[in-house]
């Protein structure tokens, strides 16, 4: 993953966010990773969260829906909050992109179609300039998770609707 984060359930706050791990995306993805996780993303969002009572249960923050579709809704806010100050940076949100794009062939190919480990890290590989390791070990996740990545973009897509139905577009 781009940037380290956990939830801690005690303390001030609810979660930590640390930089981009791997050196040749480091600068082009940081602004997409600290609005996808940091501020307004999972981190303002959870740290929110823990402090409400009564939530109904689908609003529970381990739910992939709900956390991962604000954050990806986050990142898309990060041009409109200027954290992509350059062109080079804002590349960076469009590589996540198409990360995304990936993950949702690849979990489609993989419970839909059959696609084995090997077609799966093939597809990734070749279509995003990620490296080797973090393509092979997000392209393996997604034997376990079945629809993470479209309940990711289905959440996110829902956010911008709620959006614009409230701004009256």
């Amino acid at each position: 993953a781009e940037a380290a984060y956990r939830i801690l359930k005690a303390g001030p706050t609810a979660g930590s966010i640390g930089p981009p791990t791997h050196l040749d995306v480091k600068v082009a993805l940081g602004a997409d990773s600290v609005s996808f996780r940091g501020l307004p993303g999972h981190h303002f969002q959870i740290s929110i969260q823990q402090g409400l009572e009564g939530l109904p249960k689908f609003d529970d923050i381990t739910h992939t829906a709900f956390s991962e579709g604000w954050g990806l809704y986050s990142a898309f806010l990060g041009k409109e909050m200027g954290f992509y100050q350059d062109p080079y940076r804002y590349f960076g949100r469009l590589t996540g992109e198409i990360w995304r794009a990936i993950r949702l062939v690849v979990g489609t190919g993989i419970h839909a179609q059959g696609c084995t480990e090997a077609q799966a890290i093939d597809y990734a590989f070749t279509n995003s300039p990620r490296p080797g390791p973090t393509v092979r070990s997000e392209a393996q996740r997604y034997f376990n998770m079945l629809a993470q990545a479209t309940a990711h973009k289905v959440a996110m897509l829902e956010i911008q609707r709620i959006r614009a139905k409230a701004e009256g577009l």
